[in-house]
C-alpha cells in the first residue's frame, strides 16, 4: 500500500493514524491507495473498536518470559485492549533504516511496542520515533538509550542481597555465574555480588565468577568445573533461576547435596523456582509487575504524556527457601 503510494510506510503510518504534518496531496495519494488495495487494518482503533499493544522479543520460552507477558495479558484485559505476541527481527536486520521501516511498517495499527530483552538499534529507534509509534523496553540487554523508556528492577540491590544472604550464613567462597557479559542486568547483578563481597572484607576471585547465557546449561557446565577445581565454591549467586538450577544438577553429579554441600540462590523467582527440589532460594523481582507497567507507559506515551521516568527500576527482595543453608 505505501509502496503503491509512492511514500514510505513512516508516510503512511502516519496518515493512517490522522497524524498531522502530511501534505494534503501526499494524504489524498495513502488514501486511494487504501482503497484500490482493499487494505485494512489489522487491528482496528476506530471508536468502539479494539485497540492493542505489541510485545516483541527473539524468543518466550522461558518462564520468565512467560511471567512478564502474564503482567501485560492481565494489564490490557479490563482495559478492553488486545495483547498481540510476536517474535522481533533480529537486530542485525534492522541496521538498515529500510529493513527498520518496513518491519515497524507492519505495526502501524498499534498502539505501542513493548520489546521485552533484547536490543534494538539505532535505526529501529529512530524510525519508531519518525512513525509515532510509542517504544518500551523490559530488561534490555546492551542499551539505556536516553530516547527509550526502559522498565527493570533493582539488579544491584537484588545482586548485592543474595551475595550477603550466603555471607550471613557463614559462606566465604562464593562463585558467581551470570547471563551474558555484556547484558545490563546481569552486570548489574554482578556489580551488586563484588558490593557485598568487599564490604564483607571477602577477596573477590576473578576464577569464581563467570557468564555465559541465561540458560540451565550455562549454570551446569561452568558449575561443573568450579565443584571439579581445586578451589570448589560453598555458594553459588547465579544471574536467573535457569542458571542456578543448572547449578543443583551439576552439584548432584558431582555427589553434593544442596544445601548440605552447596547453596545456591537463582534471580527472578519463576515458577520454576518454587518447583525445584529443593525450592530455589532467589531474588524476586516483579516480573508480573514490569510487564503491567510496560503496558500503562505505553498507553501512557500513546496520550502524549512524558514517562516519570526514562529508566523504571521496581524494587527486588529475596525470598529464602530451601537451597541455602549454613556451610557444613
Amino acid at each position: 500500500m505505501a509502496q503503491m503510494a509512492g511514500v514510505s510506510a513512516a508516510t503512511a503510518s502516519k496518515v493512517l493514524n490522522e497524524r498531522e504534518g502530511i501534505a494534503e496531496g501526499t494524504r489524498r495519494r495513502v488514501l486511494d491507495a487504501i482503497k484500490q488495495t482493499g487494505y485494512r487494518r489489522s487491528v482496528e482503533t476506530a471508536p468502539g473498536r479494539r485497540a492493542a499493544i505489541v510485545a516483541a522479543s527473539h524468543g518466550f520460552d522461558s518462564a520468565y518470559s512467560a511471567s512478564v507477558v502474564d503482567g501485560m495479558a492481565r494489564a490490557v484485559e479490563p482495559l478492553g485492549i488486545d495483547l498481540v505476541v510476536t517474535l522481533a527481527r533480529r537486530t542485525d536486520k534492522h541496521d538498515d533504516p529500510t529493513s527498520a521501516e518496513q518491519w515497524l511498517g507492519e505495526l502501524v495499527d498499534a498502539t505501542g511496542l513493548i520489546m521485552l530483552t533484547g536490543t534494538l538499534s539505532d535505526s529501529m529507534i529512530t524510525t519508531a520515533r519518525s512513525m509515532s509509534i510509542p517504544l518500551v523496553m523490559i530488561d534490555p540487554i546492551d542499551t539505556k538509550d536516553s530516547r527509550v523508556v526502559s522498565i527493570g528492577a533493582t539488579n544491584w540491590d537484588g545482586g548485592r542481597t543474595a551475595t550477603e544472604h550466603l555471607i550471613s550464613l557463614g559462606h566465604r567462597d562464593i562463585a558467581w555465574i551470570g547471563g551474558l557479559s555484556r547484558s545490563i542486568p546481569s552486570i548489574e547483578r554482578r556489580q551488586g555480588y563484588v558490593s557485598a563481597l568487599q564490604s564483607a572484607g571477602l577477596a573477590v576471585d576473578e576464577a569464581l565468577s563467570v557468564s555465559g547465557d541465561y540458560t540451565f546449561q550455562t549454570g551446569y557446565e561452568n558449575a561443573s568445573l568450579l565443584l571439579a577445581s581445586g578451589q570448589a565454591p560453598s555458594g553459588f549467586v547465579c544471574g536467573n533461576d535457569e542458571i542456578a538450577l543448572g547449578v543443583i544438577q551439576a552439584a548432584r553429579e558431582a555427589g553434593k547435596s544442596v544445601p548440605g554441600d552447596v547453596s545456591v540462590v537463582g534471580f527472578d523467582d519463576t515458577s520454576a523456582a518454587r518447583r525445584a527440589t529443593p525450592q530455589l532460594t532467589t531474588v524476586h523481582q516483579p516480573l508480573a509487575g514490569m510487564g503491567a507497567m510496560a503496558v500503562e507507559t505505553v498507553l501512557s506515551l500513546s496520550r502524549g504524556a512524558a514517562p516519570p521516568s526514562m529508566h523504571i527500576q521496581l524494587a527486588t527482595s529475596l525470598v529464602v527457601r530451601e537451597s541455602t543453608a549454613a556451610p557444613r
